[in-house]
């Protein structure tokens, strides 16, 4: 993990056990993001959309709220999301909290080969 992910890490694990939604800005878009993080770690092997290999990065599983996207919503389960925490800046911890875990959270996200933080 470089330094920046690390930075990252720390403080999406805060936000994560004060179950805070986060703010940042995703691959230099300049249209902010929120979001609700539930999990860190390092993703398994695998083939993103454009055919690049993401192996063993950094990433946070996390519950679009709103802000920029290039996805559409159509379902709720739609809102789940993986950020590549190498591409993730400008984080911020929002001063609200949510008491229950979004319908489709999985705990064991089988996504991830590690998982270094998660919600409970």
């Amino acid at each position: 993990m470089t330094t920046h992910e690390k930075a990252i890490e720390a403080l999406i694990k805060k936000a994560i056990e004060g179950r805070n939604p986060i703010v940042f800005n995703y691959k230099k878009n300049p249209v902010a993001t929120k979001v609700e993080p539930y999990l860190t770690g390092r993703l398994l092997g695998k083939i993103n959309a454009k055919n690049q290999i993401i192996d063993g990065k950094v990433a946070v599983r996390a519950y679009y709220l709103k802000g920029a996207t290039s996805q559409k919503i159509t379902t709720e389960m739609s809102r789940w999301r993986i950020y590549l925490l190498e591409n993730i800046e400008q984080v911020r911890i929002v001063d609200e909290r949510t008491i229950l875990n979004k319908s489709g959270y999985n705990s064991n996200d089988m996504d991830f080969e590690e998982i270094y933080n998660r919600r409970t």
